[in-house]
């Protein structure tokens, strides 16, 4: 049976690399078994186009987008469509929402253009399940010790308006989390959320 795939998405700051963390520790705890990727990363490739976008501050749009969806996509083949053909629950820090809310929010690229580059490029595998934490932008710079010039700012409150938008337009598949509180407050939610989630699905 096929297994589920399952996505942490939301700004800089907001927690998600901490609760994808949890989320796969819990559902280990249960006798799932669990494999975690990040974006970008996760394979030979995807870690050095991660070092290469940390090093690269001044990159064209289009440049920096077609890096992001080179990682994802050996990210897909190698990683993800055989834990999820195995029926492993496949955790994710990150995945197309990012591109969709980072590239075509704050950089300006269509987001439709992006959504048809996305599909081609997993070959139209999506999440199961992708969770937005939500934060204002201020808290999310302030818990994440983040950049807090005024462009850096302005740029995360066009992505994190994108992040919602785009959860309304994908209503059930896309579900908004609160990132206010504790970790713990905010992994209950979460974990409420996954599990019934993984209730409604046939091989849950």
């Amino acid at each position: 049976m096929r297994g589920f795939f399952i996505v942490l998405e939301g700004i800089d700051g907001v927690g998600k690399t901490t609760q994808a963390k949890i989320l796969a520790r819990k559902l280990r705890q249960q006798g799932r078994e669990v494999v975690e990727v990040r974006e970008p990363g996760g394979t030979q490739l995807g870690e050095a186009i991660r070092e290469l976008l940390a090093r690269e501050e001044e990159l064209a749009p289009w440049a920096e987008t077609c890096l992001f969806l080179a990682s994802r996509a050996q990210l897909v083949e190698e990683v993800i469509k055989p834990a999820l053909a195995q029926g492993k629950i496949v955790v994710g820090d990150r995945f197309s929402l990012s591109t969709l809310a980072y590239q075509g929010g704050a950089r300006g690229l269509g987001v439709d253009r992006l959504a048809q580059l996305n599909s081609w490029v997993t070959g139209g595998l999506e999440p199961d399940l992708t969770l937005v934490i939500d934060l204002k932008v201020e808290e999310a710079l302030a818990r994440g010790k983040g950049d807090l010039r005024e462009e850096i700012r302005q740029k995360l409150e066009i992505v994190r308006e994108r992040y919602l938008s785009l959860a309304k337009e994908r209503a059930g598949k896309v579900l908004v989390v609160s990132g206010q509180g504790s970790v713990e407050e905010v992994s209950g939610r979460i974990w409420t959320l996954v599990e019934e989630a993984l209730a409604r699905w046939p091989s849950g």
